[in-house]
């Protein structure tokens, strides 16, 4: 018994360090829930709208997929940021999640209800190197995220979703 704790302490330790070299990412800052129970078609398409008119190209939007209908591209900020390793180029994307609440009725017509979360996905980029790394959302593109997912929850208003 004794051994079996020692053994756990040294794993929580070698976790402990590993954990402490990593920035922690901050999930408030790129996940948001918009709409519980809403139609499937309704939220994909406001969400499309949102997007598009704040620069963000869709890849694919596909309301039969079970786990996606909205992805964007890729879309690379103009402006390197300076850090301290130097100058960094930043990217982001959107991807809107679903997951299914089963079906609402009306005049015999059935729609499929869905619980709906938008994330959005930053990376970085030292110049002159080709490898991008997931980092957590900078300040001003977290405000920026914010603010569409508050005109997006506005555009379902007009549905009668509540947040």
């Amino acid at each position: 018994m004794t051994r079996f704790l020692f053994h756990g302490k040294g794993t929580a330790l070698l976790l402990l360090l590993a954990c402490s070299s990593v920035p922690p990412v901050k999930v408030e800052d790129s996940l948001f829930d918009l709409a519980h129970n809403t139609e499937r078609n309704q939220i994909a398409r406001e969400v499309v709208i949102v997007l598009q008119m704040n620069n963000y190209l869709i890849e694919f939007d596909d309301p039969q997929r079970d786990w996606a209908t909205v992805q964007t591209v890729w879309r690379t900020h103009p402006k390197a940021m300076e850090t301290d390793s130097g100058m960094m180029m930043v990217r982001d994307r959107a991807l809107l999640h679903i997951s299914h609440r089963g079906r609402s009725s009306i005049i015999y017509n059935a729609y499929p209800m869905v619980n709906a979360t938008l994330q959005f996905e930053t990376q970085t980029q030292r110049l002159g190197n080709d490898t991008w790394v997931d980092i957590p959302p900078p300040k001003q593109l977290a405000a920026q995220y914010r603010m569409l997912v508050k005109d997006i929850r506005n555009r379902m208003l007009k549905y009668g979703n509540e947040f």
